[in-house]
């Protein structure tokens, strides 16, 4: 062998001990499988969310929702536990502070406005989106304009 090729061979293994420590074992096959390596939904939904919290069928939402990134290849979708775990962190819930006012020791309000408005931002959307919505109501019975 010259140098040539014993700096390929060694590339390969060199990524297998940095993914060594992310491979997870999949518990029905006993089979290795490494972060980056494509595998069908039902395997990623099995071994990322053992508890089957997450299905196979969610997965697929997801991908086709474009949350999930991944592949089709014929006919059977593939992803990878990579994926997923950009997944995971995309779905991630950042919790937020109450809107009744009520501070924990923990967390002082950040708020420095003294009057705050009474309505949650979701009653002021909410109320925006039905402004909006009979706006466009009334366009649409006056008709259109002879021309």
């Amino acid at each position: 062998m010259d140098a040539g090729n014993r700096t390929e061979a060694a590339a390969p293994q060199a990524v297998d001990e940095v993914d060594q420590d992310r491979r997870r074992l999949d518990p029905r096959t006993g089979k290795t499988i490494g972060q980056h390596d494509p595998i069908r939904l039902s395997t990623a939904a099995r071994i990322a969310f053992p508890d089957g919290s997450v299905t196979e069928t969610a997965l697929r939402a997801a991908m086709k929702s474009g949350q999930l990134s991944g592949f089709k290849m014929n006919g059977k979708f593939l992803t990878t536990l990579h994926d997923i775990e950009r997944f995971i962190d995309l779905c991630r819930v950042n919790p937020r502070a109450p809107d009744c006012g009520i501070e924990s020791p923990d967390h002082p309000s950040q708020d420095v406005t003294p009057n705050r408005a009474s309505t949650s931002s979701s009653a002021t959307d909410a109320k925006l989106a039905q402004d909006t919505a009979l706006m466009i109501a009334r366009r649409l019975k006056q008709g259109s304009r002879n021309t």
